[in-house]
């Protein structure tokens, strides 16, 4: 593998690598392949033309996945911290904890999530439910 490769490679989340392929013009091909495929088995994927394009490529789709799974933790936590708060340290009743998920709008900023799991860990379900309710 080259060196250009290894540098897109380290660049991508885990489960993911680079695949080529050159047809002879002088122009290589890259695309984005989830681990155990190659260039061919994943048609209909952007492919970039040059390094240049491979390395914009491989930034924007990284950040995507990094922002995409931050904000998949951070309700996570959200559920976890309020079912915690409920069931194992009773700081909370079930009508405040469905209050409180009703209240959660879905695409709330990972922020959001990670203040109001902070809240009601604290045991201040007001602080959450206006955390929530600003997001919405």
């Amino acid at each position: 593998m080259s060196k250009r490769i290894d540098i897109l490679n380290n660049r991508l989340p885990v489960g993911y690598h680079i695949a080529t392929w050159s047809p002879g013009d002088g122009v290589t091909r890259y695309r984005i392949c989830p681990d155990g495929q190659d260039y061919f088995s994943t048609s209909g994927m952007p492919t970039a033309l040059g390094f240049r394009a491979a390395e914009t490529m491989v930034e924007a789709f990284a950040a995507g996945w990094h922002a995409s799974h931050d904000a998949a933790q951070a309700m996570h936590d959200f559920d976890w911290a309020l079912e915690r708060a409920r069931d194992v340290d009773a700081i909370i009743t079930a009508d405040d904890a469905d209050r409180l998920t009703d209240a959660a709008p879905l695409e709330a900023p990972t922020h959001v999530w990670r203040d109001a799991a902070r809240a009601i860990e604290s045991g201040d379900v007001a602080r959450a439910l206006e955390i929530l309710k600003g997001a919405a």
